[in-house]
């Protein structure tokens, strides 16, 4: 068995290998390439093979972001896909593969992983890679329209809440672009971030083959001061992603998709996001409730010595000033 790169030069096996285990795998091949596009200032390989006799047997892939901590970048890699053939499940390749991969990455200066997990995943990163849990995200949530009786509490708390909804200022302004124009770096480095968000980022994240994304920017006197992306499916909208710069610019943000979602008819407004985002209030106060259903953040620190813990990892907030 041969630990090495993945070149990307044979997508095909590994989407079969994808699809064998997860029953189906949620893509294609558009969207693998996608998901493993190259970044130009990062050279450790975005994915990692187990070789048998020319037959992939293992497959682990990543995803790089910059993370920020006490004023410090670094680079970090998101776990997106990891794989064993179920032939040879149960021989300890998972184990062997993250292990090898941990001491690489530690020659190249990544000091963190981390990723989204199920609890079989779960189970198998804490267990045999030493992963920890970093935090916690649920579904903050708003009723549109009744047509479970369990939602009907939600719905009449939040016409109570926007009692306190504030008026919408009318210098922001909150427009649906194709994508980030550049003048939105400038916004992005105002913020302090778990992970650093810059045009290349962002706008390859909203060129997902497979979904089919909105976004929407809030501009005060031309300036970008806030930016939202929704998608619709299943009478839900969905938000993916969100910065503000201010509670009022949020506001603008909320109303413009509220507006979106009684007009399309859907059912829920849903944002998946971290349980102690600083968001929060700014949501409540627009009529959103959290969600019994949680997902667990899992990381690994690779140098202890680091300042990176989870009290110290921060997520977007506002100005302060506000």
């Amino acid at each position: 068995m041969i630990i090495k790169p993945y070149h990307f030069d044979r997508n095909l096996e590994v989407i079969s290998l994808l699809n064998r285990v997860f029953k189906p795998w949620m893509g294609d091949e558009n969207y693998f390439i996608w998901k493993y596009k190259k970044i130009d200032d990062f050279s450790f390989p975005l994915a990692w093979i187990i070789e048998k006799d020319d037959k992939i047997i293992a497959f682990n892939g990543y995803r790089p972001r910059k993370i920020i901590t006490y004023g410090k970048e670094f680079w970090s890699v998101q776990s997106f896909d990891t794989v064993t053939d179920p032939d040879y499940q149960g021989q300890g390749l998972f184990k062997l593969l993250q292990s090898s991969l941990y001491e690489k990455m530690r020659l190249s200066n990544i000091v963190w992983v981390y990723g989204w997990t199920s609890e079989i995943g779960y189970r198998a990163f804490t267990k045999k890679a030493d992963w920890e849990i970093w935090g916690r995200q649920r579904y903050l949530m708003k009723v549109i329209k009744i047509k479970k009786l369990q939602f009907l509490p939600y719905l009449i708390l939040s016409k109570f809440s926007r009692l306190s909804f504030p008026s919408i200022s009318s210098k922001i302004k909150v427009k649906e672009k194709r994508i980030f124009p550049q003048s939105f770096n400038n916004i992005c480095k105002n913020f302090e971030t778990i992970a650093l968000r810059d045009i290349s980022y962002l706008n390859w994240r909203i060129s997902n083959p497979d979904m089919l994304y909105k976004l929407f920017i809030a501009y005060i006197n031309e300036e970008p001061k806030g930016y939202i992306i929704i998608s619709e499916k299943d009478n839900c909208l969905n938000i993916h992603d969100l910065l503000s710069e201010s509670p009022s610019v949020l506001f603008s943000l909320l109303s413009t998709i509220e507006h979106i979602a009684i007009k399309n008819k859907n059912d829920l407004i849903l944002f998946r996001v971290n349980e102690n985002h600083p968001y929060s209030k700014t949501f409540y106060r627009a009529g959103y409730f959290w969600s019994n259903t949680s997902f667990k953040m899992l990381g690994r620190k690779l140098f202890h010595n680091l300042p990176i813990s989870t009290n110290n990892l921060h997520w977007t907030y506002f100005d302060r000033n506000e």
